[in-house]
C-alpha cells in the first residue's frame, strides 16, 4: 500500500506499508518530489518495494487512482502477472465528497455552517451557555 502526502517544506513523501496476517506495518518513506508526476519513475519505486518484499509475497497493490498511479498499476500487472491493483477506497470517497461539495445547495449549506461556527467561536458569551 502506498500513501502520498506533502510535508511542510512542500516535498512529496510516499509512505510504503505492507499488510500481512500480523497487521499493517510501515516499510519505508521516500522523498518522491522529483518522481511523483512521472508514472515510470513511480513504477520503479513501487517495483523496488515489490522486489524487496518478494514478488511471491505480494498479491495486491493499493494506491490512489490518479492517472500516474493507473499507469504504475498497468506496468506492475504487466511485469508481475500475480499482482493486482486496487484504487484506495478512501481516496475514491474523498474525490466523491469533493464533487458533492461543489453542488450549489451543498456549498451554500457548508458556507452557512461555517458562518454559524465562526459566530459562535467569536462570541464567548455564547460558548459559556453550553456550561
Amino acid at each position: 500500500m502506498s500513501d502520498g502526502w506533502t510535508d511542510q517544506r512542500n516535498r512529496t513523501i510516499i509512505n510504503f506499508l505492507v499488510f500481512c496476517p500480523q497487521g499493517t506495518m510501515f516499510l519505508k518513506s521516500v522523498d518522491a518530489s522529483d518522481k511523483v508526476k512521472d508514472g515510470h519513475l513511480l513504477f520503479q519505486l513501487l517495483d523496488q518495494v515489490v522486489e524487496d518484499v518478494g514478488v511471491a509475497n505480494v498479491v495486491q497493490i493499493i494506491t490512489d487512482n490518479a492517472s500516474n498511479y493507473v499507469l504504475v498499476s498497468k506496468l506492475l500487472e504487466e511485469k508481475h502477472k500475480t499482482i493486482f491493483w486496487t484504487p484506495c477506497a478512501a481516496h475514491c470517497i474523498e474525490l466523491m465528497l469533493e464533487d458533492i461539495g461543489k453542488l450549489d445547495w451543498v456549498k451554500n449549506t457548508i458556507d452557512h455552517a461555517k458562518s454559524i461556527t465562526k459566530f459562535i467561536y467569536n462570541h464567548t458569551l455564547i460558548l459559556k451557555l453550553s456550561y
